[in-house]
């Protein structure tokens, strides 16, 4: 049988029908294989396989009278997923196709290396032609079970937050694009590797004693009522278990919403019941308000009185509204802004009620609460955020993000020194500090584009002011820049420090420290 891979990115073992993928991750390869069978009798394919590693494959399929206007993306449009976790998939042939020409075996986009066992695959016909659904689950919800409260009732957000210390930005649980189903395995598209024990220590080791975990459960919904799939949420809490038998404090963070900046997104949200999202905004306040109910119902009812206050919940993460010109930076004078802004009262007042509602721990838990995009700090002029009101007694924290370098900016000046740090500090002793209310800035950073001089000289004034007295404040370091914005810090596939100057000033900052650069580095890397 002819077999096409014309990059010799793979190779297939004949006697174990092993196929074995090394390649750069951000392209798919494969073997394609001609068969030209007749299939005017037939209505399935049937594949039998075994994957050997995190990854599933995609499975190609050709027709020879198919007409590609058919398909929106005449690529993916004609690959199905076959997920790591099933053994087995049904695929219906499309109707009025008399030959299929060629069936092609593919790695899934952003995983580097990979294998996978093909132990057959066979063309039938059955009375009931029906896809095998990857999202099918027969797990019972996840409920936290224990019954001792352990929370410390009465320690403040105040007196809270400096313990959270440097905290390290985990992305393993979100979701890329859903231009094919991949079910439980999507994380993969970040080219982040599986959570594991391993490296969740290394980051401790380097000196992280805070994680904020990153997740998209509107990738992972099996019902149009927002049920989340029990095993993403067991994966979930496997993560939160391993951080926390570390000691770390892990802040685990509500949805985002900019999925739906993506086309692949809004072809899939209100038609699919497997994704679904939220937004900012009258149009969707409705929908949006029912899916984070749902949302933090669950998540509460999964993380209760098994954690105390080293887990802390985060209410969304850089809401928006998505489809409005301000949509990233809201404006003073419009009208919908302020609108949107009082619909975002409202989501994170729901969810603070939602969270509370579920008792034990979580009746005290700390919730930290975001307003637009992030919470630039300027939208707090405005006064048009509200904390949310509630129950518990000084267990709200206000969370921010912050990029104190322009993206696109080479050299850190004194203007931008004042706008994006001595003037945000100015602002939150004016808003939050001076009425003992803590701040924690869930992400800070800078792209490596930037030169590390620079970017070290930015994020040690940034960290004076966090330290001053009369402040309780606290950062999380994000990491997860494009290799087009000069890659990650943290390597880990490879378990290694990119550029552990950069993150060394961060910490040693923290603590009032100075980290010592060397002579050679500091030559190295000046800017002449």
């Amino acid at each position: 049988m002819p077999v096409v891979n014309n990059d010799n990115t793979v190779t297939f073992d004949k006697a174990t029908n092993t196929f074995t993928v090394k390649k750069d991750y951000l392209e798919q390869a494969g073997l394609n294989l001609w068969l030209g069978q007749d299939i005017s009798e037939l209505n399935i394919l049937r594949i039998k396989y075994k994957a050997l590693g995190d990854a599933g494959f995609c499975l190609f399929t050709e027709y020879a009278n198919d007409n590609l206007d058919d398909y929106d993306n005449p690529w993916f449009d004609r690959n199905i997923y076959c997920p790591s976790y099933l053994t087995e998939m049904v695929i219906p042939l499309k109707n009025g196709m008399r030959k299929l020409n060629s069936i092609g075996f593919f790695s899934m986009n952003c995983v580097k290396d990979e294998k996978f066992i093909i132990e057959s695959v066979t063309l039938e016909k059955v009375s009931n032609p029906v896809k095998t659904n990857i999202w099918a689950s027969n797990e019972p919800p996840v409920i936290d079970t224990a019954t001792k409260v352990t929370m410390n009732e009465k320690l403040t957000a105040w007196d809270f937050v400096p313990q959270l210390g440097v905290g390290y930005h985990y992305q393993q649980f979100l979701a890329n694009d859903p231009s094919l189903d991949y079910g439980l395995d999507a994380y993969l598209l970040w080219d982040f590797p599986k959570p594991s024990k391993e490296g969740i220590k290394f980051i401790k080791e380097k000196g992280f004693t805070t994680v904020r975990l990153q997740n998209a459960p509107g990738a992972y919904m099996l019902d149009e009522k927002y049920t989340i799939d029990p095993g993403y949420l067991k994966a979930l809490k496997q993560c939160v278990d391993w951080l926390i038998e570390e000691g770390l404090y892990v802040i685990l963070a509500g949805p985002r919403d900019d999925h739906l900046q993506q086309a692949q997104w809004q072809g899939k949200i209100g038609k699919d019941v497997h994704y679904a999202c939220y937004n900012v905004s009258e149009k969707d306040k409705a929908q949006s308000k029912a899916f984070l109910k749902a949302v933090w119902l669950q998540y509460a009812q999964a993380f209760n009185n098994s954690y105390d206050e080293h887990l802390i919940f985060e209410t969304m993460d850089e809401p928006a509204a998505i489809f409005h010109e301000h949509a990233w930076n809201p404006d003073d004078n419009c009208a919908t802004c302020k609108k949107n802004l009082a619909i975002l009262n409202e989501y994170n007042q729901l969810i603070v009620d939602t969270i509370r509602s579920t008792g034990g721990n979580n009746a005290n838990r700390f919730i930290m609460v975001e307003a637009f995009s992030g919470s630039r700090y300027w939208l707090l002029e405005n006064k048009l955020f509200k904390l949310p009101k509630d129950k518990a007694e000084n267990k709200i924290i206000p969370s921010l993000h912050n990029y104190p370098m322009p993206f696109g900016r080479t050299i850190y000046t004194e203007g931008i020194k004042k706008f994006f740090i001595t003037d945000c500090f100015d602002a939150l002793d004016e808003y939050f500090f001076n009425k003992k209310i803590p701040v924690y800035f869930s992400e800070i950073g800078h792209p490596r584009t930037i030169p590390i001089l620079e970017r070290i000289k930015c994020i040690k004034d940034f960290m004076v002011e966090v330290r001053k007295p009369n402040r309780s404040c606290a950062v999380s370091l994000f990491d997860n820049f494009n290799r087009f914005e000069g890659g990650t810090a943290y390597d880990q596939h490879n378990s290694e420090w990119v550029e552990t100057e950069y993150v060394d000033s961060l910490l040693y900052a923290a603590k009032g420290k100075q980290y010592l650069l060397s002579s050679v580095f500091t030559k190295e890397n000046e800017i002449t």
